[in-house]
């Protein structure tokens, strides 16, 4: 990749990310008021109980009560990934800094940095998987991950505290590091995988379940059940899973600091939610209607042409917010036909994902986004396929109802996106006044790429000294 396309690549990364924070609001429901509350508590009071924040950031229906006591009903991964923000907000508090408006609070202002720089993140992941492993054209790869970034709801998704944007990073990393062809042995590969999705275990439950499906994609891929490989298996796959159980009993540990209870489920003692008490109850929703309410909303077909009726947490099924994901689903075959087992691997995790959710007594669109890159992958097959048509008025057809449903889609996912709650229309670029923070805030992240950036021109520089 020459100069001018790694200028382009980083100005549009930059684009989005500012983009993702701008549209922020800090803290806008009780949901992402959960983690925040949490991560305050450990940070400053160094307590789990959050009854000093209860009604502050810890509201109605989102905390758990026990012994009196109260408690937020998150999982503690994403407050743990809040937890070096505030340090930093701390810091630079103390240097003189400030935030530019004064209802705003600097380190609520800073932790707003995670999501959209986890998305961000994503969206580059996506990019590197197109360009680099698939090997698909600069621009096109380009063009399909500026779609993805603001034409699903990657962008609703990283501009609030919620635990879904961090869920999606630490999942897809995982599926995206097992498919590529990285110059890594499958055994550094499945440690890295491990501690991946154990992390991503704090933060959405279900995510340690898709260790069994990379496990068998990459057994598969290596052809590890020979007689040769099996005993190097079953050692690597046992350190693997102590790996995984040092997390799982990490969340046991914590819920029993928090609730005296060896328990896996931090919101078993949610007053509000008494179907919550176990994953039996839990999962006793209606799979059919849950299904249509994540992809179809045929049972709804007023959101379909009623914003009002699209929003909030009533936005309606992924193909009709996104309906750039219904060419995934074409692009899926054309992706199946080149890449069997990867294929199967993504339609697997998809799978699981679409299925928990749509057992829960709650099925709303955001709990599958875990998934939403790995949905939108195969979309470039699709867009290629089309391009790759000679000159036709067929072709040109087929191109004007890709920008259509692309148009669609990108106008559906900013009306959900600035009219979530905490945000309006009066005010869609809520916290463009916090850029000066928003600046010093990646001062550390700009000095750890110029760090990484320099020892890799250092080693390129070694490789290529004439001998």
């Amino acid at each position: 990749m020459d100069l001018k396309k790694k200028t382009i690549l980083f100005l549009t990364l930059i684009g989005i990310y500012t983009i993702y924070f701008i549209t922020s609001t800090g803290m806008n429901t009780s949901n992402d008021g959960a983690h925040i509350g949490l991560a305050k508590s450990i940070y400053y009071e160094h307590d789990l109980s959050v009854e000093k924040y209860l009604n502050v950031y810890v509201n109605h229906p989102d905390y758990a009560v026990k012994n009196g006591k109260i408690y937020s009903d998150r999982l503690p991964g994403t407050a743990i990934l809040i937890l070096p923000t505030y340090a930093y907000a701390n810091l630079i508090s103390n240097l003189g800094v400030s935030v530019s408006n004064s209802n705003n609070e600097i380190d609520i202002v800073v932790s707003s940095i995670l999501p959209p720089l986890l998305g961000m993140l994503s969206a580059l992941m996506l990019f590197w998987y197109y360009f680099n492993i698939l090997k698909k054209k600069y621009f096109i790869s380009l063009l399909c991950t500026f779609i993805y970034a603001f034409g699903t709801l990657a962008w609703l998704e990283s501009s609030h505290l919620f635990s879904h944007a961090p869920s999606l990073f630490f999942v897809s990393s995982a599926v995206l590091l097992a498919i590529s062809n990285l110059q890594k042995s499958w055994q550094h590969k499945l440690i890295m995988i491990s501690v991946l999705l154990g992390f991503a275990t704090l933060i959405e439950l279900q995510n340690f379940l898709y260790y069994l499906p990379i496990l068998g994609y990459l057994i598969y891929k290596n052809n590890l059940l020979k007689k040769t490989h099996r005993f190097m298996l079953m050692k690597s796959v046992f350190f693997n899973l102590v790996i995984l159980g040092v997390f799982i009993c990490g969340l046991l540990f914590y819920n029993y600091l928090a609730f005296e209870d060896f328990t896996l489920k931090s919101n078993k003692y949610n007053p509000f939610f008494p179907e919550e008490m176990s994953f039996f109850t839990s999962l006793s929703g209606n799979i059919l209607h849950g299904f249509d309410a994540l992809y179809t909303s045929f049972m709804n077909l007023e959101a379909y042409i009623n914003p009002l009726k699209a929003r909030l947490n009533d936005i309606p099924g992924l193909f009709v917010t996104s309906p750039v994901l219904l060419l995934s689903s074409f692009g899926f075959i054309l992706y199946y036909k080149r890449h069997k087992t990867e294929a199967l691997l993504l339609l697997t995790c998809i799978l699981i994902a679409s299925l928990i959710a749509a057992m829960h007594v709650t099925t709303l669109v955001r709990h599958i986004y875990t998934i939403n890159l790995l949905l939108f992958l195969p979309f470039i097959f699709s867009l290629e396929f089309v391009l790759k048509k000679s000159k036709t008025i067929k072709r040109n057809l087929m191109l004007i109802g890709i920008s259509v449903l692309v148009l669609i889609s990108l106008a559906r996912v900013w009306f959900s996106t600035i009219s979530y709650w905490g945000r309006n229309f009066d005010n869609i670029f809520l916290y463009r006044e916090e850029l000066k923070l928003f600046l010093i805030s990646n001062i550390p992240l700009l000095l750890i790429v110029g760090v990484l950036s320099y020892k890799r021109n250092q080693q390129i520089s070694v490789t290529e000294k004439p001998h």
